[in-house]
């Protein structure tokens, strides 16, 4: 049987546009397939008389099978295709999404869905050297602040932050005022290759958050909203000699988190976000942080050198509690992928254990209604998928009080480097349903005391008050260490033989060399691959 191909195209759509730098030109969609295959999004432009002028293409990756994810694909992103070049300023564009068989050509059912297609370009300009008297519509009447971008952004506006240093100081550098729609986020992005840094000491440089303990905010949702393509920079590394005064209190300049999400105090909870490609480092607590909400999706980021200084219990990427948005029971609504979180790590003592708590790479925190949480109890699952943790204080992912985690083809590497924590590298603690296949882990050999037994590679931590219920371990490596708590089925004690195992993130390859004992040792799942 020969392969086979599928393609879901648009026909020809009226549009103008005078807008030539492919930079700005951004094709966002929602996308499910009912197989988690690459698909190939094409982009072709035709000229008056409706004859193709060129194309340009790039390719997706769904995480799993009917899961819908948002994508937004810069047009500078994509590669030419085919004869001809892309005009972006054609009067006709064409939109297609090509999906094929396996490699075999098994024949089976194939469904693309397709929902929320917008074709846009910048609606905001923002620039260290601009002014908020401006009107912020092109570079060279850009704002001066990222807040007021935000203050002014209406649903389906694009706000471009261009080079330079974006300084909130004791505040935040921008809080998100109000949401999109569906087919019309509210995006807060770099400006085309560029990397503008933002950073303050205030409790959140960049935040998705409303209301008080005293008094929740009522107003509409902050929802549909992407955060793109920023580094995010705190203090850090000159907070405990630049700030004396504020160690060991519950003071900003401290506690400082990088992108937060906090939907506590939001009696319309937060829903339908995107923190994508950024670089978020030196927070002086969490790195990314998304709490109290509902399908999001935390992509491609790099965070590290995060937590620090803080008296909390923060990590590199965390999820704390959820909502509902919907009645949509057993499916995945929440998306942690491709990111690399290291040397995030917590020094000081959390007031509430009396000793440091978590620097992990990635936690998934008390989403079962617990005490904790009591109005948590997700429906939803989450999945943590190809990502690479490594030389992080704490574990390089677990779960806390956690229903339906799905952590799959993901790296771990010498995490519970902390001398205050003996963390095991991918666990799960009071959790039910959860399922941990196709992972690397590799466990650092303790140096405790004769009397003392090192933590293993893996285990399940119950919790009296919450036990672990339904949790599968299945075709992981391990190595390094104590041996495993628990081994599954077709799980691997070996060495990975990495192309360069190191903590030092400048020479680290983690790449497989060929013969790795890991290749062909996976399960076959409904994935994407790394």
């Amino acid at each position: 049987m020969g392969k086979w191909r599928t393609t879901l195209k648009s026909g020809l759509l009226s549009i103008r546009n005078s807008e030539t730098n492919l930079g700005k030109l951004t094709l966002s969609f929602d996308l499910s397939a009912s197989a988690a295959k690459p698909i190939s999004v094409r982009v072709e432009s035709f000229d008056a008389n409706r004859k193709r002028t060129g194309a340009r293409v790039g390719t997706i990756y769904p995480a799993a099978p009917d899961f819908f994810q948002r994508y937004a694909l810069d047009l500078s992103n994509l590669k030419p295709d085919g004869t001809g070049k892309f005009d972006p300023t054609a009067p006709f564009v064409q939109f297609s999404f090509e999906g094929g068989s396996a490699a075999d050509g098994t024949r089976g059912e194939y469904q693309i869905r397709l929902d929320n297609v917008n074709y846009s370009t910048p609606a905001f300009y923002v620039s260290p050297k601009g002014s908020d008297q401006s009107d912020g519509r092109t570079e060279k009447t850009a704002f001066a602040t990222p807040q007021k971008a935000l203050d002014v952004a209406q649903p389906g506006d694009i706000i471009c932050l261009m080079q330079g240093t974006y300084d909130g100081g004791s505040g935040g550098v921008a809080s998100f005022r109000r949401g999109g729609a569906p087919d019309a986020w509210i995006v807060l992005k770099n400006y085309p290759g560029q990397k503008p840094t933002l950073t303050s000491t205030g409790w959140n440089i960049v935040s998705i958050a409303g209301g008080s303990k005293e008094k929740p905010s009522d107003d509409p949702s902050l929802c549909y909203l992407e955060i793109r393509g920023l580094h995010v920079r705190g203090v850090g590394d000159v907070a405990k000699t630049k700030y004396p005064d504020a160690m060991n209190k519950p003071d900003s300049r401290t506690n400082s988190n990088g992108i937060a999400v906090d939907g506590r105090y939001l009696k319309n909870h937060p829903h339908h976000l995107r923190i994508a490609d950024n670089l978020v480092e030196y927070c002086t607590a969490g790195g990314i942080g998304v709490g109290e909400s509902d399908w999001f999706y935390i992509e491609n980021n790099l965070s590290r050198y995060n937590s620090w200084t803080t008296i909390y219990a923060t990590s590199g990427i965390s999820t704390l509690g959820a909502f509902n948005f919907d009645a949509q029971d057993n499916v995945y609504k929440i998306l942690v992928r491709n990111n690399v979180c290291y040397r995030n790590e917590t020094f000081e003592i959390w007031e509430e254990i009396k000793k440091p708590s978590d620097g992990n790479g990635i936690i998934i925190d008390v989403n079962q209604g617990t005490n904790d949480l009591p109005n948590s109890k997700y429906i939803g699952r989450t999945l943590v998928q190809s990502n690479l943790c490594f030389d992080n204080g704490g574990s390089g992912i677990h779960t806390v009080k956690a229903n339906r985690v799905d952590i799959i083809n993901n790296t771990a590497y010498l995490n519970s480097a902390s001398k205050n924590l003996e963390y095991s590298q991918i666990f799960t603690y009071g959790s039910q349903d959860v399922r941990i296949i196709n992972n690397i882990l590799i466990a650092p050999v303790a140096n405790l005391a004769a009397d003392e037994k090192p933590e293993p590679v893996n285990k399940i931590a119950d919790d009296n008050a919450n036990p672990n219920k339904d949790v599968v371990f299945s075709h992981n490596i391990y190595f390094g260490g104590n041996i495993p708590a628990t081994l599954g089925k077709g799980d691997v004690i070996a060495d990975p033989q990495f192309v360069k195992p190191t903590r030092d993130p400048k020479i680290a390859d983690f790449h497989l060399k060929p013969g790795s004992p890991a290749v062909g040792k996976g399960v076959t799942l409904p994935f994407s691959p790394f």
